[in-house]
């Protein structure tokens, strides 16, 4: 466990309450991680963006859709990545609703 200090704090007035544990992925583990999953599990045009750490220990990261000739298409979901083990939170309603906006984001790009 380490400390966590504001600009000018010490130790001294850091309440116990407010300690934070040391994560088990840095950022670009988790996002890699994700992207992984993304690619086998749903499509290969969707990238995890913006990881950030929870206070439940999860990295969430946005889901974007995009494609080399259009560039960044839009977000379509988000996916989280448990900090102690890796795992990847994501369900088969999570996919379903990630698929459909991918689809609807990709159609209205055409317009």
């Amino acid at each position: 466990m380490f400390w966590a200090f504001a600009r000018g704090q010490t130790e001294d007035d850091l309440p116990m309450a407010q300690t934070v544990r040391a994560s088990k992925l840095d950022a670009e583990a988790a996002r890699d991680i994700a992207e992984q999953f993304l690619a086998d599990e749903v499509g290969n045009l969707l990238v995890a963006e913006r990881p950030r750490l929870t206070e439940g220990g999860n990295w969430m990261m946005d889901i974007t859709l995009g494609n080399a000739v259009r560039g960044v298409l839009g977000s379509v979901g988000a996916i989280a990545v448990v900090d102690s083990t890796g795992g990847v939170l994501f369900n088969a309603e999570d996919r379903a609703s990630v698929k459909a906006n991918a689809r609807r984001v990709s159609r209205a790009s055409c317009l």
